[in-house]
């Protein structure tokens, strides 16, 4: 049977390999061998328990401190600080993809956010697939608009997209060297066979790319069930990541004696220990979206893709605190939903304006409900199958 190679080059967490073992198993239980070319392989061992994956280090580079830039307005500043920022860098990183796929000779590629991986491959006649959030893909026809305009920031600012061009250049530099052919075009760089969007068309990242196919997301690992603490005031879920106003979050929390339960990453302690009382709590262990759908009044997060999709799917609205771009868009996208409000700076003020609006206002609610009703018939397992019927396409040619 075929040997198929997965890869993820760009990207945190064990989100870029989770919604994948279903996916894995099916195919290993059809005869494929699987490779997957990590990011973190520290992550691997225990994700990959029970499989028979072969897992490496994929070739990733972050650049130079002093060639990074801030902000990250464009899906080429992602890529300058991801090994772009320099040619020999960059003709570095091509030819060791190019090396890793000499290595294990795949019959397929299937690229989770791996920018580069799909660059190297371009001339090597292996079908490659692509799947992710529509973050991790730039449209591939017309403009790649910045990061700031899909936040709703209007930009005018030339030298956005004059960074795009240097990073093409850069890249038909860094080709040359591999002894590739150049490419016209900045998104020309992400052209593969078949391309699948784990999101809602309502929630791309980019919402005016060229038609695209959404599967929705991955089944995940099912969650514990709520156990609310005791009262009468409203129910959030949050499931947050520390920042520098979070404890004035968690003050009012307490204060307006809201019923809260809390997934943390990374939150101090301390700081936990502190803000723990009657009416608030944090887990330990991820709670089932469903659930918390039939009892939570609305939910606190960071925005990002996994978290907004479930909620979403449950019928939730959202107060949405982002911690950078990709998650800005998203909460844009509720917030022109009327199904939550976003905050980019976090405030004490906005924190007592959405906590008071979404327990007040049931517009956040219905807007959320009408969201999950669209979607009511909606498999999770469907997108599996859709990325299992892809897979056996690409390989029969």
């Amino acid at each position: 049977m075929a040997n198929i190679l997965i890869t993820w080059e760009i990207g945190e967490g064990s989100g870029h390999i989770a919604p994948y073992l279903n996916l894995i198993k099916e195919l290993e239980a059809r005869g494929h061998e699987i490779t997957f070319a990590c990011k973190y392989v520290s992550r691997a061992f225990r994700l990959f328990e029970g499989t028979n994956v072969r897992y490496l280090q994929s070739p990733y580079v972050s650049s130079p401190a002093s060639e990074q830039v801030t902000p990250i307005d464009s899906f080429a500043k992602i890529l300058n600080n991801s090994g772009y920022s320099n040619v020999p860098q960059l003709a570095g990183m091509i030819r060791a993809w190019k090396n890793l796929f000499e290595l294990v000779k795949p019959d397929l590629i299937i690229a989770d956010y791996s920018p580069t991986a799909v660059l190297a491959s371009r001339e090597s006649g292996i079908p490659r697939l692509q799947i992710g959030t529509g973050f991790y893909q730039m449209p591939t026809q017309g403009r790649v608009p910045s990061l700031a305009e899909l936040q709703g920031i209007p930009q005018d600012d030339p030298s956005v997209f004059g960074f795009q061009n240097k990073i093409l250049t850069h890249i038909n530099s860094a080709l040359e060297l591999n002894g590739m052919q150049r490419i016209e075009f900045f998104n020309q760089s992400q052209i593969a066979e078949r391309k699948l969007f784990t999101t809602f068309k309502e929630l791309d990242h980019y919402p005016d790319r060229e038609p695209a196919e959404y599967i929705g997301p991955m089944r995940i690992v099912q969650g514990a069930a709520p156990e609310w603490p005791d009262g009468d005031g409203p129910k959030a879920f949050a499931y947050l990541k520390p920042f520098p106003t979070l404890p004035q979050l968690l003050m009012q929390l307490n204060q307006k004696k809201i019923r809260t339960l809390i997934y943390p990453d990374g939150i101090p302690e301390k700081m936990m220990k502190e803000s723990t009382s009657a009416t608030l709590r944090f887990v330990d262990k991820p709670l089932d979206m469903r659930l918390i759908g039939e009892s939570a009044d609305f939910a606190i997060h960071n925005g990002n893709h996994g978290t907004t999709c479930e909620l979403m799917l449950a019928g939730v609205p959202s107060l949405v605190l982002p911690l950078h771009a990709e998650q800005s868009i998203m909460g844009r996208h509720l917030q022109l939903m009327s199904a939550g409000l976003s905050y980019v700076e976090k405030t004490a003020d906005q924190f007592h304006q959405g906590l008071s609006a979404l327990t007040r206002d049931p517009k956040y609610r219905e807007a959320a409900q009408a969201f999950a009703e669209k979607y009511r018939d909606f498999d999770r397992d469907q997108a599996t199958r859709t990325a299992l019927a892809a897979v056996e396409e690409l390989l029969a040619g």
